[in-house]
């Protein structure tokens, strides 16, 4: 900072002592239109400011001071500061820049939450430029598209003829406010109704009386009545989807449905039929029918992409409804003991998934089809215990599944407390309505904006009664009586004393450190270990209590609980940690086995972050950091810090070392990524002792050493998880002994390791250079790992080349000595070289992808593959031709008009179509691969000079670097056909690149990922966008463009470039 005043000093206004520096810098923040209290400096000895370079500084006598600011207001803005910090979560971050932003009410606006219909309607009615934003149809398609998934606004559900029950309400809002937007259409009693099913805005009704259908629109109050298909059935279910054409199905109101209606005939249970019903029609189609053993249920169905499911018989069977080829089919459900009902459910991956209630919990199924056999099965996925997670006045009391969130991980559970909502992949529970003998929940889910009619109904029942205050439907349980809930069977004690020594002691059980609850004036300590619950009550209403080591406040309520495992106190409650301005609740606190001397704090948000277990110790006992430290046994040192061991160039932490009793004369290292080696103890020996007595002969060592292998399932399980980022790893390990090799050679094993990791790493990338001699020294391969397993073609500088594209373990170069083009399989070595195609061309790019049809592209290596070439001519004409590796010929070309010509840049593959960037950014040339043609489209206005991108939905995707961050965009069809670019969200770079100087630009996206390459003044970058995360992949050069390779590179390719040490390089 010293040499950076001294650059400014020239003309600038300078001036020394605390008084006049004082009153300076505050003027100086009043004419920037900041707070004047911004700079609270103390005993201040200079102050300057250069008008010319807008460069301002302070210096203050003491080295450094901290000041809290006690309310908060911002405006104006200074930028590349230097020498002030702010504390976030616990870590002090350097503030760089201060501005006050003109605050765009939009994006505030885009951000209430869609789950409270009143909070838009409130926002209406705050001002009217807000109510224009509010009800402006453009801005409502972009809110809609931000939260992605349409709300739950309540359920409906079904009532048999007990007047106790039929009297509660049909319809049971799951909003905070006092009443729901909108209420069941006007049955009367005698005009039993039965919903059906509820999609996409829509519920789908039976009428008994007279007996018909209705879809129903609870947003917008629409009625669409018809009759039943005219064939007989003494059981009856259907179903309600959007009909419209790439609808997102976030706002289906009044287009077109489909209605699916499902008949078990009446010859038995043998006879089961469906029909199709168009609302553009007005008409049934034909019947599908099927011989079936069982009948359907009047309950919902579960829409898999184009198939429809639905429950028979208690869950018994299960019937399938493919709605494009009109055909029904049977499936059987898991089998499984101790029946107590099953539904079905989304599973993990949105295939057909199946939930049964057993004693041992609530058991997830996932329907998956065999890709070796094609064999289809049910593989259980996971138990979930419900009794941790749903409170029950009677035990004896069964659990019963009432319901699912389609396209969700939510399940309904109803007990003899309430229905309950649980959210299986984060194990939040929500109570959403009272206990009732419910026979199905149907949730409805909408987006309810303020536009329109809808703003008005919901205003009058908002404002129509301002007596009646706004409340919570429902909440979570409170700690109390959770508490009252696992008091039978657990060791409750009371008094400070006893309960301080019992809360540490459980503390140090768990392996966490003692020191974790510091709370004060315990009056009662409780731990159940049936049911792994621990509670503590304070006398005080809270306290609040600075861990000195790691400066960090921590606030503890009056009751705190907590769920406990080995090393870990989960779903906490009565903690709250302060992040930035905010008290967040800490729901987690762990500790892992490979970092035991780290503790990790987890809040509700998401975030969490690490820190030393000492910190939170007893008592203030100083760590040393710089000298090794372990625990002992006999036999053995663990948890050891401050030693490290070298493995295939990387340094590993040794956390443990032991000899074990079946071979004395071993001493075993561990690793902390779980990697072990095995050495003579001899070689650790001091000096050059005699050697030791010979040990006594030991009967059953045969016996013990069996015993110490892992079962060959276990060893798979644990090779499975071997990160495939890093080539070396997998070799290394085939090299461990032979029944590894055996496991990692074994095709099926390697076809289940592909799946396990799904996207195939990153294993370096190609960048294009221009003749320049300094640049195109540079290799053309850059790898990312540690060693790369492959080199790019010997093809010498005079045959220059350029990588085109690379998709599915393939790249496509363009040769210019011969004019030719060559897709090269760096994992195989394979080369196919064939000519261009026939027609002029001044510019052109390509694309590759695997041609194999029912792959998931996870091994494409010496398969078919498809090349598309495009070309522009020199007038506004380009054009698109296609080559196939299995004919070896081209394809007839498609054309268009274009006034912009086609950069050699890597496309983008988006389902069937692919994209190619035109002309620095100014048009983008779309190519459907499957009908042979081409489109024109726009970038997002005035955003030009960006790169493509996949979107996070996986369509069309645009990304630029503007003054406020990386802008990502992504492109959706409206409504009325019309495609338009909507802005997903900004990524500030300076928070995430050190040093952070804007100069090389956007060269490159991984795609099927979420990586893109910014090249800075400093280094080429890789950018995780949904983590945040960034990693510098390469050199500051001015490459063109930057190709990532992607591929599994397996153990058993691997050994066939092993005995040739030419392509390590």
């Amino acid at each position: 900072m010293a040499s950076q005043v001294e650059s400014h000093r020239a003309g600038a206004e300078i001036v020394s002592g605390d008084g006049v520096s004082r009153k300076k810098s505050i003027e100086l923040l009043e004419e920037l239109g900041l707070p004047k209290g911004l700079l609270p400096l103390e005993d201040i000895e200079e102050f300057g400011y250069n008008k010319e370079t807008g460069f301002m500084w302070l210096v203050q006598r003491k080295k450094k001071i901290e000041h809290t600011f006690k309310k908060i207001k911002q405006t104006g803005k200074l930028k590349k500061i230097a020498g002030v910090k702010t504390k976030e979560l616990m870590l002090w971050l350097s503030v760089v820049e201060v501005y006050v932003a003109e605050a765009s009410p939009e994006k505030i606006l885009l951000r209430i939450p869609p789950d409270e219909p009143a909070s838009l309607v409130r926002a209406s009615l705050v001002c009217k430029p807000w109510r224009r934003i509010i009800t402006d149809p453009a801005f409502l398609r972009r809110y809609r598209a931000f939260h992605r998934t349409p709300p739950m606004l309540g359920f409906l559900h079904n009532v048999d003829g007990d007047k106790a029950i039929s009297s509660a309400p049909r319809f049971v809002p799951t909003t905070t406010t006092a009443s729901s937007p909108f209420s069941p259409p006007a049955i009367g009693s005698p005009h039993w109704w039965w919903a059906l099913d509820c999609r996409h805005g829509r519920v789908l009704i039976n009428l008994f009386n007279p007996m018909e259908l209705m879809v129903w629109d609870p947003i917008i109050g629409d009625q669409h009545r018809f009759p039943v298909p005219p064939h007989p059935h003494a059981y009856c279910t259907g179903a309600v989807l959007c009909a419209a054409r790439d609808c997102r199905h976030l706002d289906c109101h009044q287009g077109p449905f489909l209605v699916v209606f499902v008949g078990s005939g009446e010859h038995g249970y043998h006879y089961s039929w469906a029909c199709l019903y168009s609302s553009e029609t007005g008409e049934w189609s034909s019947k599908a029918s099927i011989v079936f053993d069982s009948y359907v249920e009047m309950s919902p169905s579960l829409l898999v992409e184009d198939m429809l499911f639905f429950i028979c018989e208690n869950g018994i069977r299960i019937l399938g409804y493919d709605i494009g080829s009109h055909e029904l089919w049977e499936i059987e459900p898991p089998l499984w003991d101790d029946y107590q009902g099953g539904t079905l459910m989304t599973a993990e991956d949105g295939g057909l998934g199946f939930a049964t209630m057993e004693t041992r919990g609530l058991v997830l199924w996932s329907w998956y089809v065999d890709d070796d056999d094609g064999i289809a099965d049910w593989e259980q996925l996971r138990v979930i215990k419900l009794e941790m997670l749903i409170p029950v006045d009677n035990p004896s009391v069964s659990l019963d599944l009432v319901g699912f969130i389609e396209g969700t991980q939510t399940i309904f559970v109803s007990s003899d407390v309430g229905v309950f909502a649980i959210e299986l992949k984060s194990g939040q529970v929500k109570k959403v309505g009272d206990s009732r003998p419910y026979y199905s929940v149907l949730p409805y889910m909408s987006f309810y904006t303020s536009g329109g009619g809808c703003r008005t109904q919901l205003e009058y029942r908002l404002y129509s009664d301002p007596s009646r205050p706004f409340r919570y439907a429902s909440a979570t349980y409170p700690m109390a009586s959770q508490i009252e809930s696992h008091r039978s069977g657990a060791e409750i004690v009371n008094g400070d004393a006893i309960c301080r020594k019992k809360s540490i002691e459980l503390l140090e059980e768990l392996g966490l450190p003692k020191g974790l609850l510091p709370l004060e004036d315990i009056e009662e300590f409780g731990y159940n270990r049936g049911t792994g619950f621990m509670w503590l009550v304070q006398k005080k209403k809270k306290i609040e209590h600075t861990f000195k080591k790691i400066k960090q406040t921590v606030s503890y309520a009056n009751e705190v609980t907590a769920f406990t495992e080995k090393g870990k106190l989960k779903k906490i409650t009565g903690v709250k940690t302060k992040e930035l301005l905010l008290w967040l609740s800490v729901v987690e606190v762990y500790v892992t086995d490979a970092l035991p001397d780290k503790v990790t704090f987890k809040t509700g948000t998401g975030l969490s972050e690490t820190f030393d277990a000492a910190a939170f110790a007893l008592g203030d006992r100083p760590r040393l950091h710089s000298l090794p430290t372990a625990f002992v046994e006999k036999g053995k040192l663990k948890k050891i810090t401050g030693v490290k061991t070298k493995e295939l160039l990387l340094w590993l932490s040794v956390v443990e070392v032991y000899v074990a009793d079946a071979s004395p004369e071993k001493v075993t290292f561990k690793t902390g990524t779980g990697l072990s080696d095995t050495f003579d103890a001899t070689a650790f020996a001091l000096g050059d002792p005699s050697p030791p007595p010979p040990l006594p002969p030991k009967p059953s060592l045969r016996r013990r050493r069996a015993s110490r292998v892992l079962p060959h399932g276990v060893c798979a399980g644990i090779l499975l998880r071997i990160p495939p980022d890093e080539p070396a790893h997998l070799v290394h390990a085939s090299l461990v002994c032979k029944p590894w090799r055996r496991i990692l050679t074994d095709p099926a094993f390697l076809r289940r390791y592909r799946a396990f990791h799904r996207t195939p790493p990153v294993l370096g990338f190609l960048h294009n250079v221009d003749g320049n001699k300094a640049i195109s020294s540079v290799p053309r391969f850059v790898p990312t790992t540690a060693a790369s397993p492959f080199s790019p073609p010997a093809i010498d500088p005079p045959n220059w080349w350029w990588a085109l594209d690379c998709r599915h373990g393939r790249v496509l170069s363009h040769l210019f000595n011969p004019m030719e083009l060559m897709v090269w399989d760096p994992i195989t070595g394979d080369q196919h070289r064939f000519p261009l195609p026939p027609h002029p061309h001044a510019y052109c790019t390509g694309a590759v992808l695997c041609a194999a049809s029912d792959r998931h592209h996870l091994d494409c290596h010496q398969g078919p593959f498809l090349v598309v070439f495009v070309g522009t001519g020199r007038h506004d004409h380009s054009w698109a031709c296609v080559y196939s590796s299995e004919t070896g010929e081209w394809s007839s070309h498609a054309s268009i008009v274009l006034d912009s010509y086609v950069e050699m840049l890597p496309s983008v593959l988006a389902e069937n179509t692919l994209y190619f960037y035109c002309e620095y950014g100014t048009k983008i040339l779309g190519y459907d691969i499957g009908k042979h043609e081409l489109s024109e489209i726009d970038p997002p206005l005035g955003h030009d000079d960006g790169i493509l991108i996949e979107s996070e939905y996986g369509g069309l995707g645009f990304a630029t670097v503007e003054a406020c961050g990386l802008v990502l965009w992504s492109q959706y069809v409206c409504y009325d056909g019309i495609e338009e670019w909507e802005q997903s969200r900004i990524i500030e770079l300076d928070m995430l690149i050190p040093n952070f100087f804007y100069s090389g630009g956007l060269v490159g996206f991984a795609e099927g990922t979420d990586i893109i390459f910014m090249l800075t003044d400093v280094d080429l970058f890789a950018i995780e966008l949904k983590s945040g995360q960034v990693k510098k992949v390469g050199e500051s050069r001015p490459y063109y463009a930057v190709i990532p390779y992607m591929s599994f590179y397996t153990s058993d390719l691997a050994r066939k470039r092993l005995a040739q040490p030419a392509g390590m390089q």
